[in-house]
């Protein structure tokens, strides 16, 4: 409407499969609209440290939270809020501490103060000596795996489009002594850091053509769908806190989705409490190995 005046965007970037966002674009466009641009840049935190920063808060946006587990050498559950609104510096410990404890962990915190001496003394040449590595490493492998574009941290094979199962392809890495953070027949995704050495990287792309070599060719289309909201019938919470049984996915076309199974990536629900489960939802659910569900009893 015309007198609707929007609050803010909140956008993932980058996703779990290393893919950046237009964060400077998204920013202009929120900003000409007075509205605010929030970026879950979980999977982000090292590019702030590149020679020209892709940081969410360096293109524009307004709030910001990193993972420093995730990129960085930091404990897990380590994180930080950033903000480029002066406004907001002062209620942002006030609205914290809504969510927060009062026991922190101080493990967690100590190893957010060295993960900074590490940022302060090191990241940026451990950055610049890595992004070549990564660059020789996607073009060895380019005859043989197809890469999703990401930014070079994220190693994204498209194992289907590659001609392989990714979970074939997975368990193959995982001999070679090499894990992957994710896979599924479509996806492998594997995580380099700042932090990893230079053996790391020989050894890895050892391992990725050992396995292409090893692992069995496949003739087979990418999974795709067109999304579609299923149709609502109860409100989310009195699905909730209904009594409830789980069922076999194949048995629940037309049930009402009591608790949500989030496949991740992309962590979106594939029905949300309340909705009522269609074919295309049982489809998503069978295509990520999905196989019960929880549905409000009849």
């Amino acid at each position: 409407a015309a007198d609707h005046t929007p609050a803010c965007v909140y956008v993932t970037s980058p996703d779990y499969t290393g893919r950046l966002a237009d964060t400077a674009a998204l920013a202009r466009l929120c900003h000409s609209y007075g509205a605010k641009l929030l970026v879950d840049n979980a999977h982000g935190a090292h590019l702030a440290f590149f020679e020209e920063s892709l940081h969410p808060i360096a293109l524009g946006a307004d709030l910001c939270c990193d993972s420093a587990h995730k990129m960085l050498p930091a404990l897990t559950g380590a994180a930080v809020l950033h903000t480029s609104c002066e406004e907001y510096v002062p209620k942002l410990k006030q609205a914290m501490s809504l969510f927060g404890s009062t026991s922190p962990s101080y493990l967690i915190m100590a190893s957010l103060d060295l993960c900074n001496r590490y940022i302060a003394e090191r990241i940026r040449d451990d950055i610049a000596a890595a992004l070549p590595r990564l660059a020789e490493l996607r073009s060895a492998l380019s005859d043989r795996l197809v890469f999703s574009e990401s930014e070079p941290f994220h190693i994204t094979v498209k194992a289907a489009e590659s001609g392989f199962c990714g979970t074939e392809l997975a368990e193959l890495l995982r001999e070679r002594g090499v894990e992957c953070e994710y896979a599924d027949d479509e996806l492998v995704i594997l995580l380099m850091s700042p932090f990893s050495a230079a053996e790391d990287y020989r050894r890895l792309q050892a391992a990725l053509e050992s396995a292409a070599s090893g692992a069995s060719p496949r003739n087979r289309k990418s999974f795709s769908f067109q999304p579609k909201l299923p149709q609502m019938a109860l409100a989310i919470c009195e699905a909730a806190f209904a009594e409830t049984e789980e069922i076999s996915v194949e048995d629940a076309e037309g049930r009402i989705c009591a608790s949500v199974k989030v496949p991740c990536p992309p962590a979106i629900p594939i029905a949300v409490s309340g909705e009522v489960i269609d074919r295309q939802c049982v489809e998503l659910f069978r295509a990520y190995g999905i196989k019960t569900v929880l549905v409000v009893k009849n």
